[in-house]
């Protein structure tokens, strides 16, 4: 693998979209954050050091939104985040729910030996620090898919979090993957098989919900489309979309909580 300079992936990430809302230069860009090459800004590593703590909650429902980029609120070449649980802590807290919506998004990270080894550590951290999670949001397996990994096998990983959670006494929230500018669902690829999979587990396991995010919030087919605002570059979001996000994911839990 290799390295693109900080300043050309700026310059990617910044281009504005042409039709077809992607080139050669920012498909690098977004690969290179697809596998966790990014260099960390100081201001980001005192953002991950400040996640580290868990602080404790007295509020009724301690909910994690855990995954990758999507769930850290990349944007703006990993120069800046703006997490989705921002609007959904806001959404929550002025509607009358006593929840805590804790973030833990790590960008780049993969489902299989990645996300399956980091989630049990933090799950038994939360519960040695005296917070017990009612909900999992999990979103995750674009990077996996981008690995070539089959998405028959980065499900068998979507399932090993799902248990996890369960042992923990948490339920889950699972979120089908996002499309891309390179795969908007017209023809049959590995994200769409993964979330045909993701669609079809409450069947199997009846402590999962799933939201359909990939129906929620499609990516944008020209500039003139109205969400087209909501894209920061093939993959990520703008902090209006990560804010889309949150009213989305609100939307599906406000009927799963009580007030």
């Amino acid at each position: 693998m290799y390295r693109v300079s900080q300043a050309h992936r700026l310059r990617a990430a910044t281009r504005p979209m042409n039709k077809p809302f992607y080139n050669k230069s920012l498909c690098i860009s977004v690969l290179t954050a697809m596998s966790g090459l990014l260099i960390r800004a100081p201001h980001t590593v005192a953002m991950h050091a400040q996640k580290d703590r868990i602080e404790g909650s007295d509020v009724k429902y301690n909910i994690l939104a855990f995954g990758d980029s999507l769930t850290e609120g990349y944007y703006h070449a990993g120069y800046s985040y703006h997490p989705y649980n921002i609007k959904l802590n806001e959404l929550l807290t002025s509607n009358g729910y006593s929840a805590k919506v804790h973030e833990r998004g790590e960008s780049g990270e993969l489902v299989v030996g990645g996300m399956d080894v980091r989630l049990p550590i933090l799950l038994d951290h939360f519960k040695r620090q005296g917070v017990q999670l009612s909900w999992v949001i999990i979103l995750g397996g674009i990077n996996d898919l981008g690995h070539r990994t089959p998405a028959d096998a980065v499900y068998e990983g979507l399932r090993s979090l799902y248990a996890a959670c369960h042992q923990h006494g948490a339920r889950v929230l699972a979120l089908t993957c996002l499309q891309m500018a390179n795969s908007l669902g017209d023809h049959p690829d590995g994200r769409t098989q993964l979330n045909d999979l993701i669609r079809e587990t409450p069947a199997s396991l009846d402590y999962v919900t799933v939201l359909d995010l990939d129906k929620e919030l499609p990516f944008p087919r020209s500039q003139t489309d109205e969400t087209a605002a909501l894209w920061d570059d093939i993959l990520h979001l703008t902090p209006a979309g990560y804010d889309t996000m949150g009213r989305i994911i609100y939307g599906a839990l406000r009927d799963l909580l009580d007030k």
